[in-house]
């Protein structure tokens, strides 16, 4: 099942959610709004290979997605840390 199948079917809120399956930046923006929708206050969401550089593109990484997702939702995200995975943990509902 892909990720977006998983998000549309899920009925639960989780606390930890651990982001690594498609590399793409485009799939990884995809997948860290629907992981925000489902995670509870606290919880926390990983993102796995936020410094792969298997693709020759930058803008088609995942630290791009990754680093948009931050800076958008900075209000809500403390960082807990951020090399080559980061962790942050969701501090408001909206």
């Amino acid at each position: 099942m892909t990720s977006d199948d998983s998000f549309a079917i899920n009925k639960i809120q989780f606390d930890f959610i651990y982001i690594d399956g498609d590399h793409s930046s485009y799939q990884v923006a995809i997948d860290a709004e629907s992981a925000l929708k489902v995670c509870q206050v606290g919880g926390i969401i990983a993102f796995d290979d936020y410094g792969w550089e298997g693709m020759k593109d930058e803008v088609s990484r995942p630290k791009q997605a990754v680093d948009k997702f931050l800076k958008t939702h900075e209000k809500r995200l403390i960082v807990l840390h951020k090399q080559y995975q980061v962790c942050v943990r969701v501090m408001s509902a909206s």
